[in-house]
């Protein structure tokens, strides 16, 4: 009879998922991971493959966190005031919640193109359905912005929708390096002004 697991894979993740948004994946060793989470070397590599399969498995676990933030965009009528709420939201948990070590999808797409991470498996697939979820939500975003009146009439979405992505990194950035929060909050306020351009 096989032996079962000695503890809560879904609480092993969610501490796991913690410690690599924190400190990244290079810089995450497996001692991190076995005092951070409890469980032992060989119940975490039983569970999960190796160390880059609980990173991957990590950041499945954040994306589901994440996109739906950008579903909220990508609503039907959400546009102008849902841009300025979501980076509100974003400049707060940068400075005070859960955001203040970045976007852990942002600091991943930094490793694998350092080639830190491996830019060819599931974490830059993940990487990549991320980005494409926020493109897609920041421009439909804008559109519904010029449709309401509340953008230019010669705002081009798409091109407005990769500036916001552009600046959501960049705060990502600023929370990582724990830069000033007046910083943090006057980038995230630029993102509504791509609107007017």
């Amino acid at each position: 009879m096989a032996r079962q697991r000695e503890f809560d894979t879904e609480e092993t993740l969610e501490k796991a998922m913690r410690l690599f948004w924190q400190k990244g994946y290079s810089e995450t060793s497996v001692r991190d991971l076995v005092k951070g989470t409890g469980v032992a070397h060989a119940g975490l590599y039983a569970a999960f493959g190796d160390k880059r399969g609980l990173f991957e498995a990590a950041l499945e676990r954040y994306a589901e966190f994440m996109l739906p933030l950008f579903d909220r965009l990508a609503a039907p009528g959400a546009g102008r005031q849902a841009i300025a709420d979501f980076f509100a939201t974003v400049a707060s948990s940068a400075v005070e919640g859960r955001f203040r070590h970045g976007c852990m999808v942002a600091n991943t797409s930094v490793e694998i193109g350092a080639g830190t991470a491996s830019g060819d498996g599931r974490g830059a697939a993940v990487v990549r359905r991320v980005l494409d979820r926020q493109l897609m939500a920041f421009e439909a975003a804008a559109r519904q912005a010029r449709v309401d009146g509340d953008a230019s009439p010669r705002l081009d979405p798409g091109r407005t929708a990769a500036g916001m992505v552009a600046i959501f990194y960049g705060v990502s950035a600023l929370a990582r390096a724990q830069a000033p929060h007046s910083a943090i909050h006057a980038a995230s306020s630029a993102a509504v002004t791509l609107l007017d351009a």
